[in-house]
């Protein structure tokens, strides 16, 4: 499995791997609500933290999520 997804992430210039599953899994299951502590223990991590900082991505919908409630509140544009 990790030759071939090796082979694609080379055809497609995009550098993932198997890991790289992982942190689209935390961060996926972050945005639908579940503590990093339950997502944590799923992955089997030593503590919350480690999902926190290693694995839960900030994502480009947080990121307009968070302009436009800041264009809401200041009236600017934060795009």
């Amino acid at each position: 499995m990790n030759r071939e997804l090796r082979r694609l992430s080379r055809l497609s210039g995009i550098r993932f791997t198997s890991h790289s599953f992982r942190h689209g899994e935390a961060t996926l299951l972050a945005q639908e609500g579940l503590p990093a502590e339950e997502i944590g223990r799923y992955l089997g991590h030593s503590s919350a933290e480690v999902t926190r900082a290693h694995y839960i991505h900030e994502t480009e919908r947080e990121r307009e999520e968070i302009a436009s409630l800041l264009d809401e509140r200041f009236g600017k544009e934060f795009l």
